[in-house]
């Protein structure tokens, strides 16, 4: 049986470094101090990030990983404005197709997309997967508050389907109004808080929520060929509705 792990983020230097330079410390999630203390101390660091030649293979190695699809996590450039977004985005599907170039029989990618220009992430789309040899794409929360049913995105999905590639939805940082209502408590830390409203709670939520929006929308109606795929518990709505419905 061949192992293929499909939530492997990457970063590049040159993507981080051409990010900041274009809007500063925006690029940061908005968390307490403490615990983006916690975060510097708890998860990996940019040079693990980074690597895909020598730490990354070692570990896939050890633990029978034949595979893992490479993605941009926090540092994508998606939810950018689209004139720092769009040459961004370029750069980093660029960077991750020479990963996966290094190493096919071990990587492969899900692009990065502008997606507040739609018709520019449906170049880059294209691009992505019929020049770089990109699996599909990554979109990561939400944009600007809207999540990925609002028609406005509809083109996104459009391509996809005709390219006959999977969308992977990834949670991001939930709005400070969701968190504050209900993860926030004066009988445990901020750090507790950030987690619960995160990868202990919040993140699932979120994506769950858009993934019943995807299909109350009708897209599937529209777009019968179109692959998704959820993590962080999204993907336990079908099975809730099943149960349930």
């Amino acid at each position: 049986m061949k192992l293929i792990t499909v939530e492997e983020h990457f970063e590049s230097a040159a993507v981080t470094a051409a990010m900041r330079q274009a809007v500063g410390n925006a690029v940061l999630p908005a968390v307490s101090p403490a615990l983006r203390q916690y975060m510097r101390d708890n998860l990996p660091s940019p040079a693990i990030m980074q690597d895909t030649q020598h730490e990354r293979l070692a570990f896939m190695a050890q633990y029978g990983i034949d595979m893992q699809v490479l993605s941009y996590g926090n540092s994508s450039p998606q939810n950018l404005s689209p004139e720092q977004a769009v040459p961004l985005s370029q750069l980093a599907n660029d960077e991750l197709a020479k990963a996966v170039v290094a190493h096919p029989d071990r990587y492969a990618g899900l692009a990065v997309l502008p997606v507040g220009d739609p018709q520019a992430a449906v170049a880059e789309l294209n691009r992505a997967v019929t020049t770089l040899g990109l699996r599909g794409v990554l979109l990561k929360g939400n944009y600007q508050n809207k999540f990925f049913d609002e028609p406005f995105f509809l083109p996104i999905f459009e391509a996809a389907a005709a390219l006959d590639v999977p969308v992977y939805f990834h949670p991001s940082f939930i709005p400070q109004a969701v968190t504050s209502h209900y993860f926030e408590s004066n009988q445990w830390s901020d750090v507790v808080t950030g987690i619960l409203s995160s990868a202990g709670y919040g993140w699932h939520m979120d994506v769950g929520i858009q993934v019943i929006r995807m299909i109350a929308s009708g897209i599937f109606d529209k777009l019968p060929g179109l692959k998704l795929i959820s993590g962080h518990w999204g993907e336990l709505v079908p099975t809730i509705f099943g149960t349930f419905g």
